[in-house]
This record gives structure tokens, C-alpha cells and sequence, in this order.
């Protein structure tokens, strides 16, 4: 799987579990120059998306891979996408120089590295430069030792970002030390203040020949998958993990919901893999955009403006071993007590 045309357009995949930091890296990368001419891909789990629209960068440069599934539809969609914005590119529509694919944080990136790799037009046109993983400092050694596929995102990865090292340091031995377990010799960096984000796609690093043998027959065994079709809920991932969506017409107020939040967190937060939203908070004239994984909830951050028309709050769940019923009986019980759409 030697890739020979260096004139190609690289591209980047970003990978790493639910909540370990990729839109926040990707929002970083695409403050900097040299990520001017840079069209990203975002590859989200379930019907409604929200990654796309925090980014708050290359608008129209931008394109959602909306398919749940990780293994024919993402392939077929990534394929379709890639040539498409390519005839885009010939016909001058758009430019770009590099792509950056963030994928969902379910993904398995085995038949993103296959389709790249090996699809017969994509391979004389693009080339895969990077597969960097990030692992949460706060959660990663939980994920790694109970979710498959955070533990496969690592093993292909050629660089690991081990993000919120400013929220937990204390594990951080144990958990290089499962990353080199997982994928001998990868470089592993710390993204705090010594990180040097510039040159994190400054050089090509891939390498099929620098794969364990395991990771090899992963990606081989893709070809096997070829003529393989199948209908899948977006909102599903397999029998445990599924997507779960609400929204809020009337405008929130920012207390009362975030006291309901944390409480929802607090009792259910080991289901509750990853939490994030979009709200139109009273008295404030743009969105507010929360992000929560687990027990945690991230510091909000108010965004510059809208992505679109809808004025909506919404909120997307990715839980695990609970029903989405629970989640609504908390709301309702908490509605009775005042409601989180009062002044």
C-alpha cells in the first residue's frame, strides 16, 4: 500500500474516542496560515449533527459526512465525497490544498485508511499524510479499557495528542504506557503550552510498513468488505450505544438548565458517553455551545454567531446502556419544578 504520488492532496484524519478533544484540535488548527486552503470533512454519529457548525471556520469548506456507521456507508460516502469536491476543485468552485477528516468518535479508521489507500481514482489523486489520535487524560484509560474502539483508533494512529492534561495529570504514566502497548514507538505529545499545534502536519508520517502485523490484516481485511451493503440507523451504533437528540424552542435559562444538566451527569454520567449542544440562552444574542462527557462538563463557549437560520436549542446525547426515556423523565420532573425555558 506504498503511495507514490507526493503531488497529491494530502489528507489528514482526525480520530480519537467521544469527548477526547478533536473539534477543539481541529478549531485550533484552522486559526493557523498555513491551514488557509484546508477543506475538512466531519464524519458525525446519528441524524443530527452539531461538530460541523462549532467549528466556526471555513463555512462553506466544510462538508458533513452524516453516517453513523463505521465501516461500508462511511466508505461509500467518503468516496463519493472525496471525487465530488475534486470536480469541484478542477472546475474552480472551490479550492483547497489539504483535507482534514474528523471522524465520529465510534469510528474504527480501518476503512478510511483502506478507501484512501487503495480506491482507484482517489489514490492518483490524494494521498494520506497522518492519522492522529487524541486521548483524553481524564477518561482515556477508562475508554481504552472498556470500549474497543478507542483502543483500535490508537493502534493505527502515527501520532497520539493526549488532551485536558490542565484537568488530570496523575495517570498519565499508566496511560502512555497502555498507548505503547497498543502501538509501539508512536510519538505521543501533550497538548498544553509546550505543544507545537504548527507542526503537527508540517511532514507525512504514514506508513503501512510501520503497522503491527494486527493493524495490517485490519486494514487487508477491508478489501474483503467490498461488495458488503446493509441497511443502518444512524442513531445506532450497536446494541449498547446509541444517539439521542432534544430540542427547545423556547429560550433557556442558563441556571436552571445547568443545574439539570449537572444533576443528569452526576447520577447517570458513566451512560452518558458524550453530551454536547447549541443553546439560544436568554439574554444572550449568540449561541452557547456546552459539551460534556461523562461525569464532566467542559467550560461553555459562546460562539460568534448562529451557523444558520434555525434559532432552536438543541442538545445530542451518545448513551450507553440507558434508555433515552430516563434522560426524558429527568427533564420532566425537573420542568415541574420550575423549567429550564423560564426568565
Amino acid at each position: 500500500m506504498k503511495q507514490e504520488h507526493k503531488n497529491s492532496i494530502p489528507i489528514n484524519v482526525i480520530t480519537g474516542f467521544l469527548g477526547s478533544g478533536k473539534t477543539s484540535l481541529l478549531r485550533d488548527l484552522l486559526k493557523l496560515k498555513s491551514m488557509s486552503n484546508t477543506l475538512v470533512l466531519v464524519n458525525e454519529f446519528g441524524e443530527v449533527g452539531l461538530d460541523h457548525e462549532m467549528i466556526e471556520h471555513l463555512d462553506e469548506d466544510t462538508v458533513l459526512l452524516q453516517s453513523g456507521c463505521v465501516c461500508c456507508t462511511i466508505r461509500e460516502d467518503l468516496t463519493s465525497t472525496l471525487l465530488e469536491i475534486l470536480d469541484k476543485k478542477h472546475t474552480k468552485k472551490i479550492n483547497f490544498t489539504r483535507v482534514i477528516l474528523e471522524t465520529t468518535g465510534l469510528a474504527d479508521p480501518s476503512p478510511i485508511i483502506y478507501s484512501i489507500c487503495n480506491g482507484k481514482i482517489i489514490k492518483n489523486y490524494y494521498r494520506l499524510s497522518n492519522v492522529v489520535t487524541t486521548v483524553d487524560a481524564v477518561n482515556g484509560i477508562f475508554h481504552m479499557d472498556n470500549n474497543y474502539e478507542s483502543k483500535k483508533q490508537i493502534a493505527v494512529s502515527d501520532r497520539v495528542i493526549v488532551t485536558k492534561t490542565d484537568l488530570s495529570k496523575k495517570n498519565l504514566p499508566e496511560m502512555v504506557d497502555k498507548i505503547r502497548n497498543l502501538n509501539p514507538g508512536v510519538p505521543v505529545s501533550y497538548n498544553d503550552k509546550k505543544f507545537s499545534i504548527n507542526k503537527l502536519f508540517k511532514e507525512d508520517l504514514f506508513s503501512i510498513d510501520n503497522k503491527t502485523n494486527e493493524v495490517k490484516k485490519w486494514i487487508d481485511s477491508e478489501g474483503d468488505k467490498t461488495e458488503h451493503r446493509h441497511v443502518h440507523d444512524y442513531n445506532r451504533h450497536n446494541e449498547e450505544i446509541y444517539s439521542f437528540n432534544l430540542t427547545f424552542k423556547e429560550k433557556i435559562n442558563w441556571t436552571t438548565f445547568g443545574i439539570w444538566l449537572t444533576m443528569l451527569l452526576h447520577y447517570h454520567g458513566e451512560n452518558i458517553l458524550r453530551v454536547k449542544g447549541i443553546l439560544n440562552i436568554i439574554g444572550s444574542k449568540t449561541p452557547v455551545a456546552i459539551h460534556g462527557v461523562q461525569h464532566l462538563i467542559h467550560q461553555p463557549m459562546h460562539m460568534q454567531s448562529w451557523p444558520d437560520s434555525n434559532r432552536e436549542s438543541r442538545l445530542v446525547f451518545i448513551l450507553k446502556n440507558i434508555d433515552s426515556s430516563d434522560i426524558l423523565k429527568s427533564l420532566e420532573i425537573f420542568n415541574k419544578l420550575g423549567g429550564i425555558n423560564t426568565e
